[in-house]
């Protein structure tokens, strides 16, 4: 199951982006791509124009765009920081 309930709910979420042209992509997925952070280093590594969809529960849907690419620091206990335009959203819960 998706985060978005409809196309026109994942279109509204496309469209505050700002990218005219986007078409989504399904880069990573946690129910088939494993919870571990190692395989989503490796599903998002150098890509840019990520939008990221959570679910919690059945109520709260919400996520973050991050118009920037992301490469994973060389020791995985480490952090980069990167300077890229980010938005947050909510499609439901806390933010109705």
């Amino acid at each position: 199951e998706y985060v978005a309930k409809s196309a026109e709910e994942w279109g509204r979420v496309v469209a505050m982006t700002g990218k005219n042209a986007a078409t989504p992509t399904l880069v990573y997925k946690s129910s088939r791509d494993t919870f571990a952070y190692g395989p989503f280093l490796q599903k998002v590594n150098g890509k840019s124009g990520l939008l990221f969809a959570l679910r919690d529960g059945d109520t709260h849907r919400f996520g973050a765009f991050i118009d920037g690419p992301l490469t994973p620091p060389a020791d995985p206990t480490e952090t980069n920081c990167y300077k890229a335009p980010v938005f947050f959203f909510s499609l439901s819960g806390a933010y109705d």
